[in-house]
């Protein structure tokens, strides 16, 4: 599935995007990473040397120093590693802010629609698209209670990317009217296939089909990772 147009960012996905780069900064200060750490480690690593101090006829000294250097040791490592996926975050999302731009992976525009429900639970929907088409979408991200105005008439599925096209957020922005559901298809799974497109909370994948037969391609073995 390939992007067909990119726009600028609105106003809110700004707004969004120097709400969560302040949220990053906040963060990666190395003092605040080592502390968190560190206040994790010492429960953990507490519980550990406790149960050896009762368990083992080792002195206690040499107890301490061996869980001393191990939690230490691994505290520190974990703090390191933190920080750089913090900061590498932090690059990211600076990237998309500066870039400027929101790809528009789909555009849907449909009147008529199918309720899925797969064999996870999750929420889902199949559209009917122009030249004998269907788009289909899966996730919890689709239900009533986080999108009331889904399904829509007229949806656009956006990405934000960074200089890398690392997708750092994926959204659902509805422009239409909500629609009601031709009939419901309880129980199976989505066919597997390589041209399925993963999002934050949900799946997507367009196929040739008509709405009249979409069983035949959701009750079959394979699912998109959840």
């Amino acid at each position: 599935m390939s992007n067909t147009s990119v726009r600028e960012l609105t106003a809110g996905e700004r707004d969004a995007l120097a709400a969560r780069i302040s949220q990053l900064e906040a963060q990666a200060r190395p003092l605040r990473e080592l502390w968190l750490s560190v206040r994790v480690g010492s429960v953990f690593f507490g519980v550990l040397w406790l149960w050896t101090m009762l368990a083992s006829p080792m002195p206690w000294t040499i107890i301490t120093a061996f869980w001393l250097l191990v939690g230490g040791t691994m505290m520190t490592g974990i703090s390191v590693w933190q920080g750089h996926e913090t900061r590498s975050a932090l690059r990211s999302f600076r990237e998309v802010l500066d870039l400027n731009q929101a790809h528009i992976v789909i555009r849907v525009q449909s009147s008529r629609v199918v309720e899925l429900l797969d064999d996870y639970l999750r929420p889902g929907y199949a559209f009917q698209l122009p030249g004998e088409e269907i788009a289909i979408f899966i996730g919890p991200e689709l239900g009533s209670d986080r999108r009331p105005a889904f399904p829509n008439s007229d949806f656009s599925v956006i990405k934000l990317v960074d200089r890398r096209g690392r997708v750092m957020a994926s959204s659902i922005q509805e422009a239409g009217n909500k629609l009601v559901p031709e009939r419901q298809i309880h129980g199976g799974r989505l066919r597997r296939r390589a041209d399925v497109e993963e999002f934050d909370e949900f799946v997507c994948v367009v196929v040739k089909g008509s709405l009249d037969d979409v069983e035949t391609l959701f009750s079959v073995e394979g699912s998109p990772k959840s």
